[in-house]
């Protein structure tokens, strides 16, 4: 059991040595292809396998999520604790300039005065596109940072019900590795602004600042929404089914020869929109409506919540066909439609 406990530490994870046993009876299946693997190096002191283990710790990372406690033990930009990547490989030109490139996550939350804030230091002043960098940043993690704890920081297996993990559920991953279904092609469009795509991609996550999403994160709030004033503001109530956003989706989608449900959920747009394109000259710039419908009722949210400005829907529907006219200009020579066509026109774009 000492290899399990080894293993224990240098991963951070938790074996459960009652249900783990490492032995070998009788004739070895695969052996020589173990052997390659683990590339045995014969030396006075023994069979050298650490370096050679070590070279597929890039499986523990992918597969285990920490879970923040006090932060002390977690690096701020070399861990994965918040998202799917390490936030140095996420913003390279912010780590560049950073201070604090080592410190932990606890260093980097300052407690006082309350609430808690973040204390980024950056060797230089920020200006032009790293302010934009910075925004995604704090867009990432959180404008509060997360709520810190006396509990030690810990490290959970995804591939485990329990999050312990076992060597079973890592051989089924690397034997049978799972396709994700994530709409990768759908949500990063290279013909749409880079932070539209990002946060249509937090969107399907469920990762937008919403008050839904701020109240979780430790902040006291009411959670009501900006826009109708009634149901709890949630990713898909803001985007999709608050009413105030329905009906700016119904003054964008074809009124002829098309039907549509709305999904439960963002992602499950990004999954079923690139099936239901109509015909006509408008299909062209079918793949972006939502994307600016979507930008569209989440700046007018913020105009709400920081400006005390509201718009109707129909405005909103404006600002979308301004956005979809920009976009098509930049993506299509051959996008020759103007924008008074596009507001009185809309839906002969959709006609076969």
């Amino acid at each position: 059991m000492s290899l399990l406990k080894c293993f224990e530490v240098v991963a951070g994870l938790k074996v459960n040595q009652n249900k783990t046993k490492l032995i070998a009876i009788g004739e070895i299946p695969d052996l020589q292809e173990w052997a390659t693997r683990l590339e045995q190096v014969k030396t006075p002191h023994g069979t050298s396998l650490w370096k050679s283990i070590a070279a597929h710790a890039h499986i523990i990372f992918k597969n285990s999520a920490f879970k923040v406690g006090v932060g002390t033990n977690i690096s701020f930009w070399f861990d994965v604790w918040c998202g799917h990547a390490r936030l140095k490989d996420s913003f390279p030109s912010l780590y560049k300039l950073s201070r604090q490139k080592k410190e932990s996550l606890a260093t980097l939350i300052s407690l006082q005065p309350s609430p808690p804030s973040w204390n980024l230091i950056f060797s230089e002043r920020i200006e032009d596109t790293g302010i934009g960098h910075l925004a995604d940043l704090l867009f990432s993690i959180g404008a509060v940072p997360p709520l810190l704890s006396t509990v030690d920081d810990s490290r959970s297996w995804k591939l485990s019900p329990n999050g312990t993990f076992s060597v079973k559920s890592t051989y089924e991953s690397l034997s049978h590795p799972a396709v994700s279904d994530f709409p990768v092609k759908f949500v990063w469009n290279r013909h749409i602004p880079p932070k539209i795509c990002f946060f249509v991609w937090s969107a399907c996550l469920n990762k937008i600042p919403t008050i839904d999403t701020l109240r979780k994160r430790g902040m006291c709030i009411p959670n009501c929404c900006y826009l109708c004033g009634r149901n709890n503001e949630s990713a898909s109530h803001l985007l999709l089914h608050c009413n105030y956003s329905k009906e700016v989706w119904n003054l964008i989608l074809p009124h002829s020869g098309w039907s549509w449900v709305f999904p439960e959920s963002v992602e499950g747009v990004a999954h079923s929109w690139s099936f239901l394109a109509p015909h006509g000259t408008g299909r062209k710039i079918w793949p972006f409506i939502p994307f600016a419908i979507m930008w569209s009722i989440w700046l007018e949210r913020n105009n709400r919540a920081f400006n005390n400005i509201a718009k109707s829907p129909l405005k909103v529907s404006i600002d979308v066909k301004a956005l979809l006219l920009s976009w098509g200009w930049a993506a299509f020579i051959d996008f020759r439609f103007r924008l008074d066509h596009l507001i009185f026109s809309w839906d002969s774009l959709f006609l076969p």
